[in-house]
């Protein structure tokens, strides 16, 4: 059967569409199962540009007949043929007014659609199917029904995946899920990909049928076998994540390859990245992504570029070309992309391009956010609240916040809370700043957590509650790894009232006993243990932290490295042991560098072997508070102030307290002078008057005679060491100079380094009547022994 015959009008040749005229034999055959056989040669037309084909193949597959029921593709062809055939403008007239095969009705498109009766001359094809009902072409529904009934009995596959369809919808029948399983289901028998592919879903989601993940994937592996190019990447990404299956990257690259083989792009991306990372059993291949992300680019996918983009910009598998990273996302931005014009942004702001360029950010976020991309949005409103790039708008700035937080942007949210909360761009609220950290949290981050935690330790906009702010910040701790967070956690702890102090036990009590402790990202195992080994009376408990410190060794949790080496330090909870606090921080050095830069720089000033090296330390320590960093100020300021391990400053340690009070300035903080008088006044040496009287008093031979002391003060026990306690000694040997002042002192022996250096601070204050040869006074050198004292544990370090 040619195809003008099953495009026939039945009678005559119809004007400008070159179509021959039926014969009686033709109409004969027209409408019969011949449909089935020629409908490629129906859809070949249909391409040409034919119209009646055109008309014909879009009616088909509007109904199921002949052809795979497909409304997407049926409305495209009939639109392209309504422009030459009136019948097709017709037909589309009612679809429109029936909004059948439509998402709804279009009544406003019905109207542009206006037909003559005169017109609607049925082709021959279709007059067995459709009926011209006041100037509108319609399907006989019921005829058509019983003709896939018909075809889908004999087996016919397209046939049954139509009643499928059918009995699916509400626009021919009642639905009917049990007539949809099954002729669903004997399509599947007959080896269809699409409905083992629609049977694996519904197995997976629990739709129609109980769920039943095994039954599933049986199904899939099925249709993928067959060659279903969306099953084989949906079995790919079941093997990478683990979904209803044991993970396995070789069985999911496997199948992303027979995908990717057959041009499925997402499969090809996705390919490229499982190769590009790696994993269990399937090694890390650079070039093979390479091609893969190549081949992808070349054929315009924007995913691709932006993928190639990264490897090129981190070096991997060819060497770091920021230029031509920028030149493949600027392509991905330009194919409508907005990721790609929000890495250009970063990469402008952050330099690898050349200079900073906080101009040409701005302009990247731009196009970025207003393609909707969020982060975009988000790192826009950085830029006109602070100024970067252009002027300053906190307007702008906030409504650039407010709407990336408005699509989820946690960050965003987070941000326009603290807008709120400091009044910039409008009046202080923290009512509406803590609804968007509370939206922030419900979104799953942690810094939302914290932030609400911050207004109880406060009391802004709720009652003041070191309860309620701790449950928030160990909420936050579980993830969420920030010095901010920290310091906001040891705050509220030393605030804890006496009749808190039960229920934030159990608080963190719950916490630490979780399972799951050492598996968090976040610092809250480290944050229990200050908490167990030196918080106030009724939370400080030293068996447990013992307990939690062994846990988290035993764990070899990488995030408690500089904790172990500063636990080890100290001898707090296990054996003081330099070696294993060493070794701990250079294994903490990859992970958090700053902090066990200035760890190093701590414990180095007090326990390096050398004076040089042990100077060297504390010039590193000073460094880095002069730069503003608050815990190496809050290290020194107890050194400074009793002159232990460091020279005795009060000029330097007031620089440094104010430094370290200015986060957290109120009524409340102490004074500089309140803060010193915690650490015990410094006693002065006593005039040279007074050590005359007292050497005199000696009464010594005018023969040879040892240095003797005339005046000494006790060592100060290290500020350090009081978390963990314990009595100890030191020894140190001392040159005593003719006039009997100390010029030199070394400890040669100590219970711990910090008690080393209290000991020589100690020592140097000391005064003696000098040794005597022949009764001259001359320089010597002489060993002393100093104790420690146990003190009471105090709260800090």
């Amino acid at each position: 059967m040619t195809v003008a015959t099953l495009a026939g009008w039945g009678a005559g040749t119809v004007a400008g569409t070159g179509t021959t005229p039926a014969t009686a034999k033709d109409l004969a055959a027209v409408g019969s199962d011949d449909v089935v056989v020629a409908a490629p040669e129906l859809q070949a037309a249909a391409e040409r540009g034919e119209s009646a084909a055109q008309f014909v193949l879009g009616f088909f597959c509007d109904v199921g007949v002949g052809v795979r029921l497909d409304h997407e593709r049926a409305r495209a062809l009939l639109q392209a043929a309504a422009e030459r055939e009136p019948a097709a403008r017709a037909y589309l007239k009612w679809k429109y007014e029936s909004g059948f095969g439509l998402p709804q009705a279009d009544e406003s498109a019905a109207d542009r659609l206006a037909t003559r009766a005169g017109d609607l001359a049925l082709p021959g094809a279709l007059r067995r199917w459709a009926e011209v009902d006041a100037n509108r072409v319609r399907p006989r529904f019921g005829r058509v029904l019983l003709w896939m009934m018909d075809r889908a009995a004999a087996e016919d596959v397209v046939a049954q995946l139509n009643l499928a369809d059918v009995y699916l919808a509400e626009e021919w029948t009642k639905p009917d899920a049990a007539q949809h399983l099954y002729w669903l289901g004997m399509a599947a028998e007959r080896g269809s990909p699409e409905a083992l592919e629609r049977m694996a879903a519904y197995y997976d989601e629990g739709r129609l049928v109980a769920r039943n993940p095994g039954r599933a994937l049986e199904f899939r592996r099925r249709a993928a076998e067959l060659g279903r190019v969306t099953a084989q990447l949906t079995l790919g990404r079941q093997y990478r994540d683990g979904q209803s299956v044991a993970s396995d990257l070789v069985v999911a690259a496997t199948w992303l390859g027979r995908a990717a083989a057959q041009g499925d792009l997402r499969a090809t991306v996705e390919l490229a990245a499982l190769r590009r990372q790696g994993g269990p059993g399937l090694p890390v291949d650079y070039a093979a992504a390479l091609t893969l992300l190549r081949r992808a680019v070349d054929r315009g996918d924007p995913a691709a570029m932006c993928d190639l983009g990264a490897m090129l910009r981190e070096g991997q598998g060819t060497p770091v070309d920021a230029a031509a990273a920028a030149a493949l996302y600027a392509r991905a931005a330009q194919a409508g992309y907005a990721y790609g014009a929000d890495v250009l942004g970063w990469m402008h702001a952050r330099g690898e391009l050349g200079a900073p360029d906080m101009r040409q950010a701005r302009e990247w976020y731009t196009r970025a956010a207003e393609a909707g991309n969020r982060h975009a949005m988000s790192q826009l409103g950085v830029l006109w609240r602070d100024g970067q790039g252009g002027e300053k708008d906190l307007a702008r700035a906030k409504a650039w916040f407010e709407q990336a937080a408005r699509q989820g942007d946690t960050n965003s949210q987070v941000q326009l809370g603290l807008m709120l909360r400091n009044g910039l761009g409008g009046e202080v609220d923290f009512e509406g700043a803590l609804e968007w950290f509370r939206q922030a949290a419900k979104n799953g981050a942690p810094e939302g957590s914290a932030q609400i935690g911050f207004h109880h330790l406060f009391g802004l906009g709720v009652p003041r509650s070191m309860t309620q702010a701790l449950a928030h910040f160990v909420a936050a701790a579980r993830e969420w790894d920030d010095p901010w967070l920290k310091r906001h956690f040891r705050m509220a702890v030393a605030a804890v009232e006496p009749e808190e102090l039960e229920p934030v036990h159990t608080l963190l009590q719950t916490a630490l006993e979780d399972p799951r402790l050492m598996l968090l990202s976040g610092p809250l195992p480290e944050l229990g243990l200050d908490v167990l080994q030196s918080g106030p009376d009724g939370l400080r408990d030293a068996s447990a932290a013992r307990a939690l410190l062994a846990r988290m060794r035993a764990s070899r949790r990488p995030q408690a490295a500089l904790t172990i080496a500063w636990y080890a330090f100290l001898g707090a909870g296990m054996p003081y042991d330099l070696g294993v606090a060493r070794a701990a921080l250079a294994q903490g050095a990859a992970r958090q560098p700053e902090e066990a830069r200035r760890l190093h720089a701590v414990i180095e000033s007090v326990a390096a072997e050398t004076p040089v090296a042990r100077a060297a330390a504390r010039a590193e320590l000073h460094a880095l508070a002069d730069a503003g960093d608050v815990d190496a100020a809050r290290a020194l300021l107890p050194r400074l102030i009793t002159g232990v391990g460091d020279s005795y400053d009060l000029a330097s340690a007031r620089k440094y307290y104010e430094l370290v009070r200015a986060p957290t300035r109120s009524r409340a903080t102490p004074t500089f002078m309140q803060f010193v008088a915690q650490f015990g006044r410094k006693q002065n040496v006593p005039d040279e008057v007074e050590l005359g009287r007292r050497r005199a008093e000696l009464k010594r031979e005018r023969g040879d005679a040892p240095a003797t002391v005339v005046y000494r003060t006790e060592p100060t026990y290290p500020i350090d060491l009081r978390r963990v306690g314990g009595a100890g000694e030191a020894t140190v040997n001392v040159s005593v100079d003719a006039s009997g002042r100390p010029t030199a002192v070394r400890c040669v022996a100590a219970s711990h380094p910090l008690m080393a250096r209290a000991a020589e601070a100690a020592v140097l204050e000391w005064r003696f009547a000098p040794a005597l040869r022949a009764g001259v006074p001359v320089a010597s050198e002489l060993v002393v022994p100093l104790m420690f004292s146990d003190p009471e544990a105090i709260v800090g370090r």
